[in-house]
């Protein structure tokens, strides 16, 4: 699949359908580790396979870009998806949408290492069940959406 492509700069891999298993480890396919290694701008959604995270997060460090959709009907957030937020070496911009669900919280954690390199953070949900005060330690903000009507 990846074979003869040199480098791929953005990224979108969601799974919005919960009937479709979301096992397929692209990372695993040849040349994929090679062409993805200067990804910039990686969308997805909550529910991938936690392995395939985790494994992005080992080939991927310079995520500039991170758009993550959280499933409504997940439980929580995979370790494998910290950890590749963990794993980034220059996060500039992060968007985050949800709907009922809070979970996305619980890579808050995870986002401190982003301090001093996050300038753009964009929060959309249905409802704020969660505490803001996380923003304050974004040093270098520069840009800030935050939606509460969003669906």
């Amino acid at each position: 699949m990846f074979m003869g492509v040199s480098s791929i700069k953005k990224l979108s891999y969601t799974n919005d359908d919960v009937k479709i298993p979301n096992n397929i480890n692209f990372v695993n396919f040849p040349g994929t580790k090679y062409c993805l290694r200067n990804l910039s701008e990686f969308t997805c959604t909550s529910n991938v396979n936690s392995e395939v995270f985790n494994q992005l997060s080992k080939i991927c460090h310079n995520i500039q870009s991170l758009n993550i959709k959280f499933n409504k009907y997940s439980d929580k957030v995979s370790d494998g998806l910290k950890n590749l937020i963990s794993s980034q070496n220059n996060l500039k911009s992060l968007s985050l949408t949800y709907y009922e669900s809070n979970h996305w919280s619980d890579i808050i954690d995870s986002l401190s290492k982003h301090s001093n390199t996050l300038i753009k953070l964009i929060i959309k949900g249905k409802d704020n069940h969660w505490p803001l005060s996380f923003i304050k330690d974004f040093k270098n903000l520069q840009e800030l959406e935050i939606s509460l009507s969003y669906v």
